[in-house]
């Protein structure tokens, strides 16, 4: 049987009408066993047609938090001309980038209110004057990104912040965010597909320590049927902080309030910048760690590429890892990641 919606409002009641049947009648399976399958999500990834909670459309006119420090990451340009030894030496040198980084995790509006960030990422790219435009990594080539997620730690989980520093969990587990693409965005917490897509084993992908990256990226990606031409994504806090702290969204998506205070927001949305960055605020977000006893650390990989010609070219990933406690972040190296072409190269890092 096909439903066909005439209108907004009637799809929004057909909606309604779904959920609710969802919740107490399962799917029964084609074929001789009839089995039958919980209510996992109101759509397939094959045959999505749109989200009739999404308010794409609507402008923004949020009084948003303004930030007259813009953390806009510039890594400055060292000589074009690099040997292979001298680039080596340049992949290793992250002191700029030790004292950027803490600026993201913590910041300060115009206000003096202060936000944690559990989620960014930077890029910063330069090249030559003579670089041709079609050969992007031609010699000369200088290249750092960024990569910082969040993570909620149980207080008393199997592994402790030291534990996960020394088994180099991170390493395994590197920069996760869950892209949830199969619910509505304005899908509940405690709503039978959302248990499904974040707490069925089946389904979701549970870390065995009870470690909860601390954001998800919203995704309605882009479909035949021209429903929309490129992707909706944006980044929102998970599903145990809104539920936590009885987060809403109001006409904006991904803009969370409680009451009519705003706490979380991705900056993206009011296009600050390119870059990804979840911010929420940091009253709230440790009144959500004391009350639900989590420890909250950053998994943070920070990248350098020197191309010294066309065809080749240094990196060196490193990673590291944050911890927040007692109003005071902590960033502690890890080690490298990835870099086994190179001799002795962990050693000496700057």
């Amino acid at each position: 049987m096909i439903l066909l919606a005439t209108n907004w409002d009637s799809t929004f009641r057909l909606y309604n009408i779904l959920a609710r049947v969802s919740d107490f009648y399962e799917i029964t399976a084609y074929g001789p066993t009839k089995k039958s399958y919980p209510y996992t999500g109101p759509w397939d990834l094959t045959i999505r047609d749109f989200d009739p909670t999404i308010n794409t459309k609507i402008p923004i006119t949020v009084a948003r938090p303004k930030f007259t420090k813009n953390n806009i990451f510039v890594l400055p340009p060292v000589d074009y001309d690099l040997d292979r030894d001298q680039a080596r030496n340049w992949v290793k040198d992250f002191s700029v980038i030790n004292d950027y980084i803490p600026l993201c995790l913590l910041r300060e509006d115009d206000s003096k209110r202060q936000w944690i960030n559990l989620y960014f990422s930077r890029k910063s790219t330069s090249k030559s004057d003579g670089n041709n435009k079609y050969y992007p990594a031609q010699k000369g080539t200088q290249y750092a990104e960024i990569f910082s997620t969040a993570y909620l730690i149980p207080k008393q989980g199997k592994l402790s912040i030291d534990e996960i520093k020394s088994s180099r969990y991170f390493e395994i587990h590197h920069n996760t965010i869950r892209q949830c693409y199969s619910l509505f965005n304005r899908e509940y917490s405690w709503s039978p597909g959302y248990r499904c897509q974040f707490n069925d084993p089946r389904v979701a992908d549970i870390d065995p320590n009870g470690i909860i990256p601390a954001c998800i990226n919203y995704l309605w990606e882009a479909h035949f049927d021209a429903s929309q031409e490129l992707p909706t994504s944006f980044l929102i806090p998970h599903g145990v902080i809104i539920s936590g702290l009885n987060l809403h969204q109001n006409d904006v998506d991904g803009i969370y309030y409680f009451d009519n205070e705003l706490v979380s927001f991705d900056l993206s949305i009011f296009n600050q910048n390119n870059d990804c960055e979840l911010l929420i605020r940091k009253d709230y977000l440790d009144k959500f760690l004391e009350t639900y006893n989590y420890d909250l650390v950053w998994d943070i990989s920070i990248e350098k590429r020197y191309h010294t010609d066309t065809n080749d070219f240094k990196y060196y990933v490193l990673k590291k890892i944050g911890t927040y406690k007692n109003n005071t972040i902590n960033i502690e190296n890890i080690g490298p990641l990835g870099n086994e072409n190179f001799d002795d190269l962990e050693n000496n890092i700057k």
